[in-house]
């Protein structure tokens, strides 16, 4: 399996060459990847240099490898990974500036680092006004989203289970106009004889067990679960649309949900966040300090200001593509 992994790697180095980004597997990654491509390209400056952007562990696998002459390597990352230990000298690690801690003494000297608030996200003010909120009851009063397992630095996972589910549920309020909802990432896994498994029915065919337990839970309340299928429309757009359109409405998020906080702090929504065991070190320092800046609410406060609108956060592309520009007109990732 690692030669396979090494010839794979070899062959997107070498399409590397033509200065293609890192393809990746992960859609939030790929997404991050686009976005930034596009911002670059709309760059008069960044869009006539060298620059291939990877995510995650399959672009740090990457950008092992020596970088070309006149050619810039961005590496999109939400936490530390234990590839980048080995990241070639000149690398660009772009990395939200709460994940930041002691590993990064290892290539500190060796690496250009941007940080950002949050996480990159596909989400603007624009796109989501378009969003249609048909979908979603006008007299909904909180509107919800499930948590899910979370991929810790080392590769393996921790799962949000029965248990966490149980007791957040128990804390919602029943005979609120709750919409409930759930992502990708929701009873994605499932403990079976061999240990975690991916369950490969989950959002495809068939309900996950953690968004079972919420139906179940749900008959005798006033809430309404939709649950996340593959190939049809998510309502994670519209939800932010609606809090948009009403903003006494509360919109309840997983603490480990970087992505998701991030997209509503630049709509200017004030999210409230419940934590959970199944989140890692990093997505708790996050959300800690959120709440020290006083952008977020901490479930299980409701309704505290009557209104859960604030200034949004500026979108973080505009941070890195000003530091991509003092970078590449200053810096020879060779040197």
């Amino acid at each position: 399996m690692p030669k396979i992994w090494n010839i794979i790697i070899s062959l997107i180095f070498f399409c590397t060459m033509s200065f293609a980004d890192i393809l990746s597997p992960n859609t939030g990654e790929q997404a991050m990847i686009q976005d930034l491509r596009q911002t670059i390209n709309d760059n008069p400056l960044l869009k006539t240099k060298n620059i291939i952007i990877g995510a995650g562990v399959g672009g740090a696998k990457v950008f092992h490898q020596v970088v070309p002459p006149k050619t810039y390597h961005v590496l999109l990352t939400w936490q530390w990974l234990e590839d980048m230990k080995d990241l070639a000298s000149g690398t660009i690690v772009v990395m939200p500036e709460h994940a930041i801690d002691k590993n990064f003494d290892i290539i500190k000297d060796k690496v250009k680092l941007i940080t950002i608030k949050g996480v990159l996200h596909t989400r603007d003010l624009k796109s989501v006004q378009k969003e249609s909120t048909t979908g979603i009851d006008p007299l909904t009063q909180l509107i919800v989203m499930l948590a899910g397992d979370t991929q810790q630095s080392d590769g393996s996972w921790l799962l949000y289970d029965e248990a966490m589910i149980t007791e957040f549920l128990s804390q919602l309020p029943a005979r609120a106009k709750i919409l409930i909802l759930n992502g990708p990432r929701t009873g994605k896994h499932r403990i079976g004889e061999l240990g975690i498994a991916v369950d490969q029915t989950a959002h495809n065919t068939t309900t996950d067990y953690i968004t079972q337990i919420a139906m179940d839970t749900s008959q005798k309340t006033s809430w309404k679960v939709v649950d996340f299928k593959f190939g049809t429309p998510s309502l994670w757009g519209p939800a932010l649309k609606f809090c948009l359109d009403h903003p006494q409405v509360g919109l309840v998020i997983p603490g480990e949900s970087t992505s998701m906080i991030s997209e509503a702090l630049s709509l200017g929504i004030r999210p409230i966040i419940y934590t959970h065991e199944a989140m890692t070190t990093i997505s708790r320092k996050y959300v800690e300090s959120l709440a020290q800046e006083n952008k977020i609410s901490l479930y299980p406060i409701f309704f505290v200001q009557g209104s859960y609108q604030q200034p949004p956060l500026e979108p973080q592309e505009n941070k890195i593509i000003h530091e991509l520009e003092q970078i590449t007109t200053s810096y020879n990732p060779l040197n």
